[in-house]
């Protein structure tokens, strides 16, 4: 089944005459839609299990007689940041949209060096191709098993100096979402805290072992919070192992006072990497547990 978006695929039927100058390319190969002059095709399997990471190889080229005025190169960095997945399902219903990871986990991406961006120079090079990999932990919700009609879209609007900028999709391909098995983890849960001098912490004798079922694609995380504020977050194959202090009694604590302390284990469609930013996508929690330690 092929669907077209946005009209882009028949614009390409129109509009893709003549012959590609860099890669000999004709009317009839499987490209999406000329926009400004860059195409892109997406090659990815068939099947893919569900919530798993989805590798799509994405291929580039240009058409050097209809890129726009001044789009002289276009930044390395915009497919894996700026490409989407969109899913359609087959059966109807509304497109599903997965977001390529992050590189920068969030965080703003720092110049380089030289304070100059890499770019591919479209007259001159192909661009290529990169592999872009799709977490569809995220869309756990909204995709469930079946088939679907997947494209690419890169949508890239830098207003660099001579860049490329614009929207482009590659034609559809043929995918379907499988039942993929949950993946069996062991956690050594502690259940008490004790106290040394003023450390909070538990050892191999506070502890019992959970085998907790994660679900393919997502990440094992666990939350420490505090009563007076503070916490922590550890995930993968950060997560501490036993013994392991959770935390230290303030000084001046009054002989007796109560202290509090939250664990929480949990999967997530993204590696936990912010304390305030972990309870989006596919967030659940495995296990849970409230301690309570007195000063001494």
């Amino acid at each position: 089944m092929r669907v077209a978006i946005g009209g882009l695929i028949l614009a390409f039927a129109v509009a893709g005459c003549g012959t590609n100058k860099l890669s000999g390319l004709g009317p009839d190969d499987t490209w999406g839609g000329d926009r400004g002059g860059l195409l892109i095709r997406a090659k990815g399997p068939s099947e893919a299990g569900r919530g798993t990471e989805l590798a799509v190889e994405v291929q580039f080229d240009v058409r050097e007689t209809r890129l726009r005025p001044g789009a002289l190169k276009l930044d390395r960095r915009a497919p894996a940041r700026f490409a989407r997945l969109i899913l359609t399902p087959e059966a109807g219903g509304t497109p599903v949209i997965v977001e390529p990871r992050d590189p920068g986990a969030g965080l703003p991406e720092a110049p380089p060096e030289s304070g100059v961006w890499p770019t591919w120079m479209l007259a001159s090079e192909a661009p290529g191709a990169v592999t872009i990999t799709f977490p569809l932990a995220r869309v756990w919700a909204d995709a469930p098993l079946g088939d679907y009609t997947a494209a690419v879209e890169l949508e890239y609007g830098n207003d660099a100096r001579g860049t490329w900028r614009g929207k482009v999709h590659s034609a559809p391909f043929e995918l379907a979402l499988i039942e993929s098995p949950t993946v069996a983890t062991t956690y050594a849960a502690p259940t008490r805290l004790r106290l040394s001098g003023r450390d909070v912490f538990y050892g191999e004798e506070d502890v019992e072992r959970l085998v907790v079922q994660v679900r393919p694609g997502f990440s094992f995380g666990l939350r420490i919070q505090q009563s007076d504020g503070g916490g922590m977050l550890h995930g993968g194959a950060a997560l501490p192992e036993v013994p392991r202090q959770v935390g230290r009694l303030a000084d001046g604590l009054p002989r007796g006072a109560e202290f509090r302390y939250w664990m929480e284990l949990f999967e997530s469609a993204d590696p936990p990497q912010h304390l305030d930013a972990q309870r989006g996508d596919g967030y659940r929690v495995l296990w849970k547990r409230e301690f309570k330690v007195r000063a001494p």
